[in-house]
């Protein structure tokens, strides 16, 4: 080899090596941390933008509905709706179309969402939503209420004449193709979005800015098309996989008795529904829909309960069965199937005869069934009398449990029988459409029509029903009539179960309870209550966000299930103090029981303790399967259960970058077409005359030894 090879190489290899520890040297540092970064040429084009929740596609027998986006049909220049008339702006041949809105919540109404869905020049829109400190805005009458005006009334034998929610648009299950319309729940993503514009994009009196203009691009691309018949088919069809684009919604349903059912027992069924729905599932909060009648029926399970286990309350001749029924939003999913099994003799479970299970029940055992059903606004908010109503099928016709509510004078609260003449919308309407002679009772805050402004909403929040700035109290009015209302449930229900019980006690609610589980439910899954009943493992779940009560897809466990599940049974459980570890109480649980459950709790003990790490609960509470039967039974077009499923999705995000003016990018790739032109005909040509242009002489030094 030449001299002069052996001094390039060793240079060459330096130079290799040195750019190799450069290089990382530049990304990281000994410990592997970042020193500093050099943003990709991604990074220097797009930001992304994260706390994202969308409006996403539902589909059922015979609909789509919700949104589906794609980013090469759903992006655009961001245009900010201060007022309404920059919406009205933004319609009438904007100079930079298409756009994506962002919107002023106040702004967030049908009327706007269906004008700029319509409307050519609008593609998408995007508003900020606190999720740990949500408001309501400043609504035109205050209203907002996307719901149908009679929900839930797709089924066959479903009882609907009248428009029970006489604001509604019926938004919720409208259809969205090639449109998105995104909530920013991160407060610093969303300034970045309004910063972006303002930066590029505001002009002059908050007109119309020139480029370069900052835009978005907003990806909600859905799998599913048409409805759940075309889902199930093109899976079967087009792919021969059997793997269909949609999940069907559906969770579990939450029951349980204070005691053991005995065989051929009647049964009184106190029911109220798990989920909620908003125009974006996962914004769904139910305030009045239904969190009010949750938390007072928790609180009827806990005055019972703790009789139960004082020994005041030692049997009841009626069993007093504590239902919560899941996906009621979406045409009964969780009520229909309980009827369904009954009917089939599968409630509470199959029969098994190497199980020890409770005794079957049906439709005949059912001597009353009572429902609460939007319980938590009063036609005067700050009434400390509060007035509900008694909407029943047996008009005319004696019932103890109706009999005993209407006739209470001391408790400073009345029941009244509705004007209306038909059953509103509510899971009792399973049962009635299936046997009109089961007694129906369902308990509500309104008449005729709902009182509740925001039904369906994301502004269904504790706001909507305290209307105040002031904080919970025993004192509040909200409180107040949730306490008296549950009290009087509670003892209505003794009286009508034939309760024994000792000493005459009556039962009390705990307006504390009520309290903390409204906080729990509505304000952050980090509370007290829900600390004490859950075990040890699953407090990492827990957070500053209220529940979304969006039932989900049914391979998906929902949150708000497991944690309904531990308080009732918390409440009407009691502790075995033979068992001190969460380990014991697991095994506690076995196959070959349904009788009882046992579930560990971390309770109020100290968990740094060796000796005992959760509490255990022995209870009569159970789940039951809440997914319709139109999927067991494979009949997707069924008009008699709930076809509802929701649709796959690759991803859900959102990102802003600028654009600049069209003709300037047009020059930009003439001049890259042009330099690339240029390249290869010098390419070529140092490759036809390369021999000529780097020809080796006889006196180069490469040809000396």
């Amino acid at each position: 080899m030449a001299d002069t090879d052996r001094q390039i190489m060793p240079d060459l290899w330096s130079i290799l090596i040195g750019c190799i520890l450069l290089s990382s040297l530049y990304e990281h540092n000994v410990s592997g941390s970042q020193l500093f970064h050099v943003p990709t040429v991604y990074q220097r084009i797009y930001q992304e933008v994260t706390g994202i929740e969308a409006c996403f596609r539902l589909i059922n027998a015979t609909s789509q509905i919700g949104c589906s986006a794609s980013p090469k049909n759903v992006s655009g220049v961001l245009w900010y709706a201060e007022s309404q008339d920059n919406i009205s702006s933004v319609l009438n041949d904007p100079p930079h179309s298409p756009y994506i809105v962002i919107l002023e919540p106040d702004l967030f109404t049908s009327e706007n969402i269906q004008d700029m869905k319509e409307s050519k020049h609008v593609n998408g829109i995007v508003f900020y939503y606190d999720k740990q400190n949500p408001i309501i805005p400043e609504l035109p009458g205050g209203v907002f209420s996307p719901g149908k005006t009679c929900p839930n009334n797709d089924l066959v034998d479903v009882e609907c004449d009248r428009s029970w929610n006489v604001n509604g648009s019926g938004l919720n299950f409208m259809d969205f193709n090639n449109f998105a319309v995104f909530a920013i729940t991160n407060n610093d993503s969303y300034n970045n979005v309004l910063k972006c514009y303002e930066d590029h994009n505001r002009g002059a009196e908050g007109g119309y800015g020139d480029f370069p203009l900052c835009s978005a691009e907003l990806e909600a691309n859905m799998d599913a098309v048409l409805s759940t018949p075309e889902c199930y088919e093109r899976a079967n069809v087009w792919t021969n996989l059997g793997v269909p684009q949609c999940i069907p919604l559906g969770d579990k349903n939450v029951w349980g008795t204070l005691f053991e059912i005995q065989d051929s027992q009647d049964i009184i069924i106190v029911a109220t529904k798990l989920d909620s729905n908003a125009f974006i599932p996962y914004l769904s909060y139910g305030a009045n829909n239904e969190v009010a009648g949750i938390v007072t029926q928790l609180a009827v399970a806990d005055a019972l309960g703790r009789m139960k286990r004082d020994g005041t309350l030692n049997a009841t001749e009626k069993a007093i069965m504590f239902v919560f029924y899941h996906g009621e939003s979406y045409d009964y999913i969780g009520s229909s199937r309980m009827v369904y099994d009954m009917l089939n003799n599968k409630f509470p479970y199959k029969r098994d005869s190497g199980k020890q299970q409770p005794p079957l029940l049906n439709l005949t055992n059912i001597t009353t069934f009572l429902e609460l059903s939007h319980v938590g606004i009063q036609h005067q908010y700050n009434t400390e009398s509060p007035v509900y109503y008694l909407h029943t099928n047996q008009k005319g016709k004696s019932s103890s449990l109706h009999d005993y509510l209407i006739n209470i004078t001391n408790k400073n609260i009345t029941f009244n029988d509705t004007t209306a003449d038909s059953l509103p919308p509510a899971s009792a309407q399973m049962f009635h459409r299936r046997d009109k002679n089961v007694p129906v009772i369902i308990v509500s805050d309104y008449d005729t029509e709902y009182n509740n402004k925001l039904f369906g909403s994301h502004y269904d929040i504790l706001e909507n029903l305290i209307h105040s700035d002031m904080g919970l109290s025993p004192s509040h009015p909200l409180i107040i009539q949730l306490q008296k209302l549950a009290l009087s449930l509670a003892t209505a229900l003794l009286d009508v179960s034939n309760a024994t019980v000792n000493g005459g006690r009556s039962p009390e609610v705990d307006s504390e309870k009520i309290i903390e589980l409204l906080d729990c439910y509505l304000v952050k899954t980090n509370c007290s209550l829900f600390r004490e009943v859950l075990s040890p493992s699953s407090l990492d779940n827990l957070g500053n966000e209220p529940l979304s009560r969006y039932v989900t897809v049914n391979t998906i466990a929902n949150f708000e299930t497991q944690y309904t599940f531990n308080l009732l049974a918390n409440f009407t459980g009691v502790v075995d103090d033979t068992i001190d570890t969460c380990k014991k109480c697991e095994k506690e649980n076995s196959d070959s029981n349904q009788v009882y459950t046992f579930t560990h709790m971390s309770g109020d003990i100290n968990h740094s303790s060796d000796s005992k790490d959760c509490i255990c609960v022995k209870s009569f509470t159970h789940y039951h399967e809440a997914t319709s039967p139109a999927f067991d039974m494979k009949d997707y077009n069924s008009k008699e259960y709930s076809t509802w499923a929701e649709s796959n999705w690759s991803g859900i995000s959102m990102r802003i970058y600028l654009v600049t003016f069209p003709l300037f990018e047009v020059a930009i790739l003439l001049f890259g077409l042009t330099l690339f032109t240029i390249s290869v005909f010098v390419t070529w040509q140092c490759n036809r005359k390369g021999r000529q242009i780097f020809a080796v002489t006889a006196n180069s030094p490469a040809v000396h030894t």
